[in-house]
């Protein structure tokens, strides 16, 4: 399946949580051994903000109300057990500077 960019405003809700691999407390990280955290945002609409977890680098250095950014915003729709929803996932998040 191929994966489309999306791009949308956001603020920090949190600094971020060091994500782990399912049922361990093994830190995960990606293809070349970054560590991510989650970071929960507030995604920005005209129509109502909704909240939501993001994977991303554990890099990033965030205030919370910050407004932020992202560099390659992917939503991954997923199922398992009967449950589904989405997940987002992205290769950097920044906070904008003013």
């Amino acid at each position: 399946m191929k994966l489309t960019p999306i791009f949308t405003h956001a603020v920090a809700l949190d600094t971020g949580t060091p994500a782990t691999k399912f049922g361990t407390e093994e830190p995960r990280t990606d293809e070349a051994g970054v560590p991510l955290a989650h970071y929960t945002v507030a995604f920005l609409s005209d129509e109502r903000p909704a909240t939501e977890r993001v994977l991303a680098p554990a890099s990033a250095r965030l205030s919370v109300g910050a407004p932020v950014k992202f560099k390659n915003l992917f939503a991954r729709p997923w199922t398992n057990d009967g449950r589904s929803g989405v997940s987002y996932q992205a290769a950097a998040i920044e906070a904008v500077s003013s």
